[in-house]
């Protein structure tokens, strides 16, 4: 455990939720706390209002000497570590660490940490929601899903379990964390504004394991290289996940059913059923084999992990129906869908004629795979905001037609909605972040919801 007693902590960002979230978890502690961030104070009104009754040192509009005057810099998520605040740390010598190695720090509890390009909230959320039926203990979900990890420490003590989604920006700067079971659900190219190139991107990833012991459990798509290959130098027992294979450990796809094994050899379990899942595509076949296989190992008995797959409804803007018309036109917001593998998995989950509302912020992403997702399986595009020329470029490539509207999420529902045909769907699937036009995609999610709704009242 890291003895903060005494010490001087910077925090480099100050977002709202984890910026906000370590300076209250470290308020009542023997620590002194400075705050640094790129804003003035004039555009953090709302942050330095919630922690006015903390004794803090201000180090706004910029990070100056003064951030470099501690013992440990603890580094939002949204940062990017190339600034030379951080080169200046390393110099002197200066741990720089997450908001999750921290909380990791700071807590006794069992922790299942899962990351992975795509699926990550759905299989945290039926992981979480599968574990707090079937054990007497405490389970709490935390990370990336939204609820910073560190608010949630002194919720949960030794037998509890934490199960948290992590994503690179996270796992960049661990270096003690260690999950008793790591998760590992796919991987594509995403990021790369950030991490510059798709090795760097999986090398956050796979600090996954890096800590890992004899006596942890990692847990793998044996589908997916990368996933296999991120895992290959952990210490850890490797259960895997499979649709395409028989597996000795894990759980695997055999005629229709989803069979546990422990890895002896008379040990054959069945845990569910394709048919138990209500949620569409394979993609959320192996969400929901990860989280039973999680459970399983925590656990959990397989009649109660079947019972709570049928129950489970997803969390909002990942293929939630919206609308359905009288003309059996449906109308989905997969808005979370904020990279291309993500957009393609959603394509391939509809049965019916589709038109895509697709495009967001630039961040680097290959459209290549997607454009050619769309050629294949989707009538009609509408592109919309900073990548709607580079997508139309390449269909414009292969000449396929479509409608781009840019800055304008209403004349996108109002082009989707003339041109659908009878039982089709609409389906809202970006494959990019929202934030070139919204603050999140709960925002666009929840602005195409309004718009479907109001321009198609009465139809």
């Amino acid at each position: 455990m890291m003895d903060i007693a005494g010490k001087t902590i910077t925090m480099v960002g100050l977002a709202k939720r984890t910026g906000v979230a370590v300076v209250k978890a470290l308020g009542d502690k023997d620590v002194n706390l400075i705050v640094s961030d790129i804003k003035p104070e004039s555009e953090l009104k709302e942050q330095l209002q919630e922690l006015k009754d903390y004794n803090l040192t201000l180090d706004l509009g910029g990070h100056s000497e003064r951030a470099l005057d501690c013992d440990l810099i603890v580094v939002s998520p949204g940062v990017p570590l190339d600034l030379e605040l951080f080169d200046k740390a390393e110099q002197r010598q200066i741990p720089v660490i997450s908001e999750i190695e921290l909380a990791y720090n700071l807590t006794s509890s069992r922790i299942v940490g899962i990351t992975g390009t795509n699926g990550k909230t759905t299989t945290t959320g039926l992981t979480g929601e599968i574990m707090d039926r079937g054990l007497d203990q405490k389970v709490i979900t935390a990370g990336n899903i939204g609820k910073p990890l560190i608010n949630e420490i002194k919720k949960t003590g030794p037998r509890d379990w934490l199960v948290v989604e992590l994503s690179s920006f996270q796992l960049e700067t661990v270096w003690e964390f260690r999950p008793e079971i790591g998760v590992f659900l796919n991987f594509a190219p995403d990021h790369l504004d950030r991490h510059k190139n798709i090795e760097n991107y999986l090398a956050a990833k796979k600090r996954i394991f890096a800590r890992q012991t004899a006596d942890d459990i990692s847990a793998v798509n044996m589908d997916d290289q990368d996933a296999v290959e991120a895992a290959a130098g952990s210490r850890s027992q490797r259960y895997g996940v499979s649709l395409q294979q028989t597996l000795k450990r894990g759980i695997c796809l055999q005629d229709n059913n989803f069979i546990f094994r422990d890895g002896k050899k008379s040990s054959r379990e069945k845990i569910f059923s394709r048919a138990d899942v209500s949620l569409p595509g394979d993609h959320n076949l192996y969400n929901t084999a990860f989280a039973a296989l999680i459970s399983r190992l925590a656990g959990v008995k397989p009649e109660i992990i079947q019972q709570s797959i049928k129950e489970f409804k997803p969390a909002a803007h990942r293929l939630e129906k919206v609308q359905e018309l009288s003309s059996g036109t449906v109308f989905i917001d997969d808005s979370k869908a904020t990279n291309p593998a993500a957009a393609v998995c959603a394509i391939r989950a509809s049965e019916r004629p589709l038109v895509l509302i697709a495009g967001g912020q630039d961040r680097k992403a290959d459209f290549s795979g997607l454009s050619e997702e769309i050629v294949q399986k989707v009538q009609y595009v509408v592109l919309m905001g900073e990548t709607a020329g580079k997508i139309k470029e390449l269909l414009d490539k292969k000449r396929y037609n479509c409608y781009s509207v840019k800055q304008n999420m209403e004349g996108a529902v109002r082009k989707a909605v003339e041109v659908c045909s009878p039982k089709s769907t609409v389906l809202l699937s970006p494959g990019c972040p929202s934030w070139d036009m919204y603050e999140s995609y709960k925002k666009r999610g929840k602005e195409f919801q309004f718009y479907v709704n109001k321009l198609t009242a009465g139809c």
